[in-house]
Parts: C-alpha cells; sequence; structure tokens
C-alpha cells in the first residue's frame, strides 16, 4: 500500500512539472528590430512587426555613454479595429530597458518603430534593440 502511494505521489509530481514547463515554453522573446550606429552624430531607426505581443521591449545602450532623445511608436491591431500609440523621452545616458505601451492589451499583432538621435563629439557606437514576448 505504501508503494503505491509513493509511485502515485511521484507520478503526480512529475505531471505537475510537465504542465509548468510546458506553460513557460509557450512565452518565447525575440528580437524583431535592430539598429546599430557609429561616428560621431548618430541617428538610426529601428522597426518590426510581432504576432500576438505580451509585451514589447525597447534597448538602447552606447559606448562611450551619452544622451540620446527616443522616439517611438506602436500601431496595434485586434480584430478589426487598429490603434496608435507614441511616446519620446531623453536617455541620460544610462542604458534603457523599457517597456513600449500597447494600445490593446494581448492584441493580435503590432507594428514597432523606434528612433534614436545624439551625438558624439569624438566618435563612439550606439545599439538599439526592440524586442516582443510572445
Amino acid at each position: 500500500m505504501a508503494v503505491k502511494r509513493t509511485v502515485v505521489g511521484v507520478i503526480v509530481v512529475a505531471l505537475l512539472l510537465v504542465d509548468a514547463g510546458s506553460s513557460q515554453a509557450s512565452v518565447s522573446k525575440e528580437r524583431i528590430g535592430i539598429c546599430e550606429i557609429h561616428g560621431t552624430f548618430l541617428g538610426c531607426d529601428a522597426s518590426g512587426k510581432a504576432e500576438h505581443p505580451r509585451q514589447l521591449r525597447l534597448r538602447l545602450w552606447s559606448n562611450p555613454s551619452y544622451p540620446f532623445s527616443v522616439d517611438w511608436t506602436t500601431l496595434c491591431f485586434k480584430w478589426s479595429g487598429h490603434r496608435r500609440r507614441e511616446d519620446h523621452f531623453n536617455s541620460d545616458g544610462e542604458r534603457i530597458d523599457r517597456r513600449i505601451e500597447m494600445a490593446y492589451w494581448r492584441p493580435d499583432r503590432c507594428r514597432v518603430k523606434a528612433s534614436i538621435t545624439g551625438g558624439f563629439g569624438y566618435g563612439g557606437i550606439a545599439k538599439l534593440i526592440l524586442s516582443a514576448r510572445i
């Protein structure tokens, strides 16, 4: 009787672990847009699209650290409608990892575009990455 309980307990735990792993595996992160620039005056655009995104993110870094002006726009579709959301912010030179707002909760698809402008006095590098959690 104790052996049956142990076997049943092991099977239940195994099923719970498989179920937890499959629900986490369904969420993935993918890079949807990127731009990298070198030089003294910097400006670039990154854009992309995502199907059924749960979250959109913008990451920016530069070397040497330098402030940038950042503009972003999203156009999201859900059912037969669409909505646009846009914003602007200035970075202070620190690395940025910011969530981009979507106009719908759990949209069918979204297009996103981000632009950065700024400049280094003597040259540098900057990278802008857009990603989606699907």
